[in-house]
This record gives C-alpha cells, sequence and structure tokens, in this order.
C-alpha cells in the first residue's frame, strides 16, 4: 500500500459504506433528489439524513470489495 490513507478509506467504505468529505455538493444533491421516492416509499420524511441513509443502506447492499495482494 503507497499511501496510508488508503487504509482508512477501505475501513471506513468496509464499516459504513461511505469515505468521508468525498462528495462535492452537486453530488450530494443528486444523491438527495435519487432518494426522494425511496424514502417516500418507506414512509420517512425526506430530510437529508434520511436520503443519505438510504443511500448508504443501498451502497452497503450493492458494494463488493475484492483485496488482492
Amino acid at each position: 500500500i503507497k499511501d496510508d490513507t488508503y487504509l482508512e478509506d477501505i475501513h471506513n467504505i468496509l464499516n459504513s459504506g461511505d469515505v468521508p468529505n468525498i462528495y462535492q455538493k452537486d453530488e450530494l444533491e443528486r444523491i438527495y433528489k435519487d432518494m426522494r421516492v425511496e424514502v417516500q416509499g418507506d414512509g420517512l420524511i425526506p430530510n437529508k439524513t434520511n436520503l443519505f441513509n438510504a443511500y448508504l443502506k443501498n451502497v452497503r447492499s450493492n458494494l463488493h470489495i475484492v483485496v488482492a495482494m
């Protein structure tokens, strides 16, 4: 591993499905927009917290990581 920050990113992905501060403001707005229907369908208020948590749930369900040495 060339840089220890890679380990921190991998750790964050494995634990939460997210890398902190990786998204730009416009990317977050797109996530909020795309998750609105799903959150409302679950009977939740479509605030930023619920929208992002729904996004992370989808990431955790669909992200597969391969570590090769």
